[in-house]
């Protein structure tokens, strides 16, 4: 889509928060909901081989609603590190969509450090929407921590009325956040460090040089913090922790 496409897709969607949610007719027993960049994909696959749910690569558009829909059967909301979901969106290049998703509309027009911070904005509103209902309607909004998503196999099967015991020996297991893509050289390096924008950057290991022109803090521990790694193979470098301190 081009910007304004996605600005007419972000007022749309700003009229369904302003009005309580779209009146929309939604066709499947649960909608799985996120704010994107919490792995939801692969989850929403396998919940289809159980019940009738939204489509996992937003065909249906009910994947990443900014707020919940007036009717609706059951929804699972997953929510997450904010910080390191957006990074996520932000690196695959779907901010601006995901943006408009959300409801935004001028942060489409802004520049990448501005419009990674108003998109971790909309995915904190558009958790407080979703628990602010939950506390409402237990039995029809399960709301679960991206974290915890892979070990709630047991809670999703009760949410969802599924006794097949398959649903629990074969939910799909957690992927490794943990290891980011790969940097293939100084100037893609630049781009991601953009991409991450809001953040702080840490030089965990260092064996070769890091690039001149990125001021990082260096540190000897991660710490406390959750953290995402770029590894860069040419420079055989440098690894480089991204979070908060």
């Amino acid at each position: 889509m081009n910007k304004l496409e996605l600005l007419k897709k972000g007022l749309g969607r700003r009229v369904w928060i302003i009005r309580g949610g779209p009146e929309i007719v939604v066709k499947c027993n649960v909608i799985l909901v996120s704010t994107g960049g919490v792995g939801s994909t692969n989850v929403l696959k396998f919940l289809q081989s159980f019940v009738e749910a939204n489509a996992p690569h937003d065909e249906d558009e009910l994947k990443h609603l900014p707020c919940p829909p007036k009717q609706f059967d059951k929804i699972i909301y997953v929510s997450g590190d904010v910080d390191l979901a957006a990074a996520s969106v932000v690196r695959r290049g779907f901010s601006s969509s995901q943006i408009a998703k959300l409801g935004g509309t001028i942060s489409l027009f802004v520049g990448p450090a501005q419009r990674a911070a108003s998109l971790r904005r909309l995915m904190r509103r558009q958790a407080s929407r979703f628990m602010s209902l939950s506390r409402q309607l237990p039995t029809q909004i399960l709301i679960v921590d991206y974290e915890q998503l892979w070990d709630s196999a047991e809670r999703i099967a009760k949410f969802l009325d599924i006794r097949d015991p398959g649903f629990i020996l074969d939910f799909p297991k957690k992927l490794d956040r943990s290891v980011g893509k790969y940097v293939r050289s100084e100037a893609s390096v630049d781009k991601n460090l953009e991409a991450w924008a809001g953040l702080k950057f840490a030089v965990l290991e260092q064996s070769g040089t890091a690039p001149s022109n990125l001021s990082l803090e260096r540190r000897a521990s991660c710490g406390r913090e959750t953290w995402h790694f770029l590894f860069s193979p040419e420079l055989e470098s440098c690894r480089l922790g991204i979070g908060r301190f």
